[in-house]
């Protein structure tokens, strides 16, 4: 590893040193020599600085503007450095066009970080009289991400001290990064030369402010005037500054109360950040946010050094912001509204299956087929006996409805077979239902719910989740894996928590987020006096995802709270803050459940009690109406084709004797024969009552014609 980093670095030596080679010789020669000596000059006590820090196998990044000769500085202290790789790059300055030296120093700015991100560690000299160069290093240095959180910068200039302050405290490369500026501050003779070392503290006991920490000068050397070391850590006591946070409410980690001024904030990740606050010496300040992506904006500008609320590492936001160490595991999950009870009039229907019906249904049209035609085989052999299909129908219905044989069917073996055979699968059939019936009547169960991904997909018509889900949407969808990519299609962002776990009590939803948050939103806000919800959350993790905080990129500060925050976690305490934060909730809702039962024994003292919660005694309580409301629902409807089956009969009778009664006054109109003529349409029209039928037949009613029988 180290033998690959050093040759990439050398290969980057020799690829930049051959564009620097080409710079016409003309252009060396036409700078004053006075600039070029100071600079040159400048290189003792370049190597005087860098040999005094403790940071060996490194490799060392010369930048420089055309109006300074770098060789001569290269030639100083390249040989120390040789071992682990030098690279010297130029960036032209032609003119004062600021657009152009933007683009050529971004060009260089790129070649530089692709050298240092394959280095162990990597110095950065930049050498530059031009404050104009400076200024725009600074900037663009942030932007292109010159400096990593590790890297160390050394300018070397020679500027007037109030232009000095003032460009190391406008630029966040030279303020806030672990920076230095050698400052000439005598011209030639050699003698005389005279050298400033400077740095700019962001943080001490008298403020922002740049200290000089030492001088050089060539006969005494490097002299220290400060206390402080050289590239002093910058960030290991804020003393009481104030740093800028921001966040948006995701209990257990950041809760809010209250609001302007009195807001209070409590949760685990708050406690953490209050830790960090009194070990490092600062003082906290929210800065309000109304979404997630400002919250992230925010942190990406530098006006906030943190995001002090727990974000899954994802590829897309590594693109946009850094992140701490990695100090939670925030499994992604789903939840969702439990499925409804069946109405209990689809009791009759729900215990078989509902291809056990259509079977059932088919095997009676046949058992009764089958049946009709060997009975009517039976009735050529067996005479004087007479029996319809209706009949036969009605047995085979009849038995599997529980009902005993009427014994008109034929006593033929092929019959006894047949209704045998039939009789053991209606014992069965209805022996099963009943059972189902009376289980599913006394414990009704839930119907199955989605507990995986694959689940998930296939029930919901969308997945919500907070505008975070951004991220996640772009992460889904982008997937190889087709449930994932189909789970990126369903996803709405920019559903609160609360709004989407409401919003599957309605449709087809479930919502999209951090386990622990999803529990923790359920049992304080879905969560009834007695204990029971309506929500829950999904066996399967969509994604067992990690966690830590949003910071910018290159943060000189993450190493300060990258320690600390390592410390609290091997210490237990943040694991026990949330089983605290847990606890606490917890105890909420069962103060909560308490008010509740107090409230109920208040009612039924008089002699109003609350119904209690369905399915928790229904082991000691009998069917109610609502468990019976399928067999009464069947026999209204029995009734209704009852009744309407009667007032159709009655008028057709009534359709009938009018039909009659017309046609007889047709007849007479046509003086076709009458009623008198022809006997047995009077009897048609009008039967004799039974008493009348006895007179005339002396109480023998086999001598009534058939017509009147019928």
């Amino acid at each position: 590893m180290k033998v690959a980093c050093a040759a990439l670095v050398v290969t980057s030596c020799i690829m930049a040193a051959a564009s620097a080679a080409r710079m016409s010789a003309s252009t060396l020669l036409n700078h004053t020599g006075g600039e070029r000596e100071t600079l040159a000059r400048a290189a003792g006590v370049v190597e005087a600085v860098l040999s005094s820090t403790e940071r060996p196998r490194c490799s060392l990044l010369l930048l420089t503007d055309d109006a300074s000769s770098h060789m001569d500085v290269f030639k100083e202290v390249a040989d120390p450095w040789a071992p682990w790789g030098v690279a010297v790059f130029q960036a032209s300055m032609n003119g004062h066009d600021t657009n152009d030296t933007f683009a050529r120093l971004t060009q260089v700015v790129i070649q530089v970080r692709q050298v240092q991100v394959a280095s162990w560690c990597v110095v950065v000299v930049v050498m530059s009289q031009e404050a104009r160069f400076l200024a725009s290093l600074g900037e663009w240095s942030v932007k292109e991400r010159l400096l990593l959180s590790w890297t160390r910068l050394l300018v070397v200039t020679s500027l007037a001290i109030r232009h000095l302050r003032a460009l190391m405290t406008a630029h966040w490369t030279f303020s806030m990064m672990d920076t230095m500026f050698i400052n000439v501050e005598s011209p030639p003779p050699a003698t005389a030369l005279r050298c400033g070392v400077y740095a700019h503290l962001p943080y001490s006991g008298r403020g922002a402010r740049v200290a000089r920490l030492a001088s050089w000068t060539v006969a005494r050397g490097l002299v220290f005037i400060s206390r402080l070391p050289l590239f002093p850590n910058k960030f290991s006591n804020f003393h009481g500054a104030t740093v800028n946070v921001t966040g948006l409410p995701y209990p257990p980690y950041w809760v809010t109360s209250g609001e302007g001024n009195a807001t209070r904030y409590s949760g685990v990740d708050y406690q953490l950040l209050q830790t960090l606050a009194d070990v490092l010496n600062f003082t906290i300040q929210v800065l309000p946010s109304a979404t997630w992506q400002q919250v992230t904006d925010q942190v990406r500008r530098r006006k906030a050094f943190v995001a002090s609320v727990v974000h899954v590492i994802l590829p897309d936001r590594l693109e946009m912001y850094d992140f701490t160490d990695v100090f939670d595991y925030s499994p992604l999950g789903f939840g969702m509204a439990k499925p409804r009870l069946r109405p209990a009039w689809q009791n009759l229907y729900y215990p078989l299956a509902t291809e056990v019906w259509a079977a059932i249904l088919a095997t009676l049209i046949i058992v009764s087929l089958a049946l009709v035609e060997v009975t009517r085989a039976d009735m050529r052999t067996e005479a004087g006996r007479r029996v319809g299909a209706g009949l036969v129908i009605l047995e085979v219905f009849g038995t599997l409805m529980g009902q005993g044989l009427s014994r008109r069917l034929p006593s033929s073996n092929s019959n006894r077979v047949l209704v045998a055979a039939w009789l053991v699968f209606a014992l069965i059939i209805s022996t099963a239902y009943r059972s189902k019936l009376t289980a599913s009547l006394t414990l009704p169960q839930y119907p199955s719910r989605p507990e995986t991904l694959r689940e998930l997909v296939a029930t919901v018509e969308r997945a919500t989740i907070e505008s975070y889900g951004v991220s996640y949407k772009n992460f889904f969808i982008q997937s190889e894996s087709s449930t994932f990519s189909a789970l990126g299609r369903l996803m709405v962002t920019g559903v609160s928590v609360t709004e989407g776990l409401q919003g599957s009590l309605r449709r087809k939803q479930a919502h999209i987020g951090s386990r622990q948050y999803l529990e923790y939103i359920i049992a304080y806000r879905f969560t009834e006096s007695d204990g029971s919800t309506r929500m829950y959350v999904g066996q399967e993790n969509i994604i067992p995802s990690t966690s830590a905080w949003p910071i910018p990129h290159d943060a000189p500060f993450k190493a300060a709270f990258d320690r600390n925050i390592k410390a609290i976690l091997e210490a237990g305490l943040y694991d026990q803050w949330r089983k605290d934060e847990l606890f606490r909730t917890q105890r909420e809702s069962r103060a909560k459940r308490r008010e509740s039962q107090s409230l109920e024994q208040e009612q039924q003292k008089e002699g109003r009690r609350t119904e209690a919660t369905e399915g928790e005694h229904s082991s000691r309580r009998g069917l109610t109406i609502q468990h019976m409301q399928g067999p009464f629902m069947l026999l209204l409807l029995g009734l209704t084709l009852a009744a309407v089956s009667f007032a159709g009969e009655q008028l057709t009778v009534r359709w009938s004797a009018a039909a009659a009664r017309n046609r007889l006054l047709r007849q007479r109109e046509s003086g076709g024969p009458t009623p008198q003529d022809n006997p047995v349409q009077v009897v048609c029209r009008r039967l004799p009552s039974p008493a009348a039928q006895g007179r005339v037949t002396g109480g023998r009613r086999d001598l009534l014609p058939s017509v009147f029988l019928s």
